[in-house]
């Protein structure tokens, strides 16, 4: 009796097992057709063929939860297209969500206060932003804060 128990547990063990490998592989698979489809979006932005890399970058996003290059893609992608309003509705919940401020996702939502004339708020972000190393994103850092100071009427601070 006791080696017949013992049987159905290793039986139990190896399916549970099995089942395991399964997930592991199909979470693999998905991986790599995301990331494809995140490659293909970002050619098809570097081509300037935007509404393309849109579509590839929405389909990113409902294949994962959450993915910061979709993500910050596709705020690129609404800021070049002029749908500035949605770049703020994409980017403000996530900052929020997860306390966290890059410099990348902080320097697109800028630029779409500038866009909208939301000056302040456009210095309010890019003054919460730490430098980087990345010299072109503190080119682009100093580019927006140049402007929202322009914006509120402050020209001798849109000059250092």
């Amino acid at each position: 009796m006791g080696d017949i128990n013992l049987v159905i547990v290793a039986h139990y063990i190896v399916i549970a097992c099995a089942l395991l490998l399964a997930s592991c592989s199909q979470q693999d698979e998905q991986q790599q057709v995301t990331d494809s489809i995140l490659e293909r979006a970002q050619s098809y932005f570097e081509q300037g063929q935007y509404k393309a890399a849109l579509i590839e970058t929405k389909n990113v996003l409902a294949a994962r939860e959450y993915s910061p290059e979709a993500v910050l893609l596709t705020a690129k992608i609404y800021l070049l297209l002029g749908n500035v309003t949605a770049v703020a509705e994409l980017l403000v919940p996530l900052i929020e969500e997860n306390n966290d401020l890059s410099i990348e996702y902080g320097l697109v939502l800028a630029d779409s206060y500038i866009k909208r004339n939301k000056y302040r708020s456009a210095l309010n972000v890019v003054n919460g932003l730490a430098a980087s190393s990345d010299q072109k994103l503190n080119s682009q850092r100093d580019l927006i804060l140049g402007l929202a100071y322009a914006g509120l009427g402050r020209a001798r601070e849109s000059e250092k």
